[in-house]
Formats: C-alpha cells, structure tokens, sequence
C-alpha cells in the first residue's frame, strides 16, 4: 500500500488558493448585497427596523429571528451576567464553601426576574421530575420521561396551557420558555444519566447539585451545553489563581465576542441578506454568483452567530474556572458533515457521544 504523502504544499500554491478563495467569496456576496439592494421594494417591510441612530436610522435586517431574538433579550439579561460575575467573586473569595449555594440562588432569583415566578416553578419541576426519575436507576425510565417532557414543546395544547396559566408580556416571553425548556431538557437528561449509576449517601446533597447544574445561569440561556460529568468535576475543582494573565485573557476573549457581535448589528444596516433569503422570486431567478454569495453570506452569519451566543457564556463561566466547550469552528474549514457534530456543537457532540 502506497504512503499518504504528507509534504507542504508550496508557499505559492498555498497564496494562490487564498486569494483565489477570498476574491471568490467576496465577490459573490458583493453580488448579494447589489441584488438585495436593488430588491428593497420587494422584501417584506416587517423584517426590517431602524436601526442605530449614528448611522443615520438605516434599516436594520432582523430576519433572522433567533439573533434578533437573543440579541434583545441580552440586555435583560446583562445586570444578572454582571452580578453573577462580581458577587461570585466575593463569595469565592470569603465563604468558598459557599459557592453552589450561592450559584443557586442567584440563578433562581435573576430567572424569576427575567421569566417569571411560574415559568421558572415549572422548569424546577420538570428538573425535579427528572432528579426522582433518576433515584430510581433505571436508564430506561430517564429516557422516557425526557422524551415525554420534550415533547411538549411541540403539542400545541401543552402550549394553550402554559398560556393559559402563566402570565407572559408578549410572544416572544413565551418562545423564551419554549427556549429554555429545550436546553433545559439536554442538561437535565445529561445529569439524570449520571446519577442512574452514581452511589452517594445524601439525597440531599445530589438534589441541591442536581438544581445547580440544571439552573447555572451562564450557561441557562444559550449554552454551550456542559455535560454534567464535566461540571462536576469543574466546578468542585479548585479555584484557578487570579493573576495579571488570567485577568488579561478574560478581559481579551470578552471583548473579542462583543466586538463580533457589534459587527453582527453593524454588518445587518448594510446588508439584508437574511431577508433576501425569504424572497423566493428573487431566489429562483437569481444567477450563481449572487445565489453563491447568498449561500456563503448566510453561513458565515450562523457560524459568528453562535460564537457570540455560546462564546459570551462561555467566558462569564470561566470566571467561574469552569472550562467549558471551546467555540465552533469556522464552517468554511469543514469539509465533512460528520465533522459539523464534532466541531461546531461541540458540547452537543460530547453529550451524543457521553
């Protein structure tokens, strides 16, 4: 059998194909943005609002739902992040022993200000469920019970109910339950799976870590999902030093994901791809470049869409000197689909593979 052969390409070759590579792809979304342009007057005018004031109220492009989405609830959500991140310090740092506790409480009471009493009642028992399910050691029932609670979210009667009796502000409270219930339900079957098989002399004690897995705000919203084997072991490690480093590489990777979600806002007042995506006219009559630059433009969106929204919690958790799944991978570098599982969720892929 002959040897793969593993010689670098030349330095030109390499340049070549980057600047080909480049040229192509921006080429193809100047393309997008020239139609979507000269297509304004046929996008629907709802998928559009003005946007930042020192841009001279331009359009903004909030088509795509889930940024848009997230991006308006961070700013409730914001003070909490903040809070989190200061008092856990405190806490940290004179009552160590502490820590969960503290985790805990937190989370219920910023929850409870952002969603609301019931709502959060029923996440907790819908995580209590899953804690007594598990008490009983039998794989088969924790997976009948989180695909029975899962399923919920998709039975439009389960839907009447909720609304029925509990108090949302408008619409979008409500998708945020439906949200969260959905990553809720992977944190609480990863932990259920675990205690199946884990021995322990206090049902007490593997409650309380039971709740402050599932509710850890940080990580409650968007992810990325932590299986519970890891924050376990994570969070009942020791606490990493502070130092001039450490403190220079949080600041550092804070301020790279706010950058890219600034430029995910800034980027949306030009460009109106995503709400070009949803005139199928303009679609089917499109030629290649700009239906090329359509495909890669939108992409490339969902890739940085998601290093935003797994990458800030991420950050806000490793002040917690957690050290969570690392951010997705650029989707222009992956070839395989097979590898989208590995590479861009990677805490989803942990938890199939666990």
């Amino acid at each position: 059998m002959a040897k793969p052969l593993n010689s670098p390409l030349p330095g030109v070759e390499v340049a070549f194909y980057i600047i080909s590579w480049t040229v192509i792809c921006f080429y193809s979304a100047y393309e997008t943005y020239l139609l979507a342009l000269g297509n304004m007057e046929n996008l629907n005018i709802n998928d559009f609002v003005y946007g930042w004031r020192i841009l001279g109220n331009r359009w903004k492009d909030i088509s795509n739902y889930e940024w848009h989405f997230w991006s308006s609830w961070f700013w409730e959500v914001l003070p909490w992040y903040c809070s989190h991140i200061l008092l856990g310090r405190l806490v940290e740092r004179f009552n160590f022993k502490y820590k969960k506790a503290f985790f805990l409480v937190h989370s219920f009471t910023a929850l409870c200000y952002v969603m609301g009493p019931l709502p959060v009642t029923y996440m907790a028992a819908h995580v209590f469920i899953m804690f007594a399910a598990s008490q009983l050691k039998s794989v088969k029932l924790v997976w009948c019970l989180s695909l029975a609670l899962l399923s919920g979210l998709n039975i439009s009667a389960v839907h009447t109910l909720q609304k029925t009796y509990m108090t949302f502000t408008n619409e979008e409270h409500f998708y945020l339950l439906l949200f969260t219930s959905a990553m809720m339900n992977l944190r609480y079957t990863s932990a259920a799976m675990e205690f199946v098989n884990k021995k322990s002399d206090s049902k007490w004690k593997d409650c309380f870590d039971f709740f402050t897995y599932c509710f850890y705000l940080p990580l409650y919203f968007t992810g990325p999902l932590l299986t519970y084997d890891q924050f376990e072991q994570q969070i009942n490690g020791p606490v990493k030093t502070w130092t001039v480093s450490r403190v220079k590489y949080l600041v550092r990777e804070l301020m790279r994901i706010l950058l890219w979600a600034a430029f995910l806002e800034f980027i949306l007042h030009f460009y109106y791809f995503n709400a070009l995506a949803f005139d199928l006219h303009a679609v089917r009559s499109m030629n290649r470049w700009p239906l090329g630059g359509l495909g890669w433009s939108q992409g490339q969106f969902f890739h940085v869409k998601y290093v935003v929204m797994f990458g800030l919690p991420a950050v806000i958790s490793k002040f917690d000197s957690l050290n969570p799944p690392a951010q997705p991978l650029c989707i222009s570098r992956i070839y395989l689909y097979s590898d989208m599982w590995k590479y861009f969720d990677r805490g989803l892929y942990s938890f199939l593979k666990r």
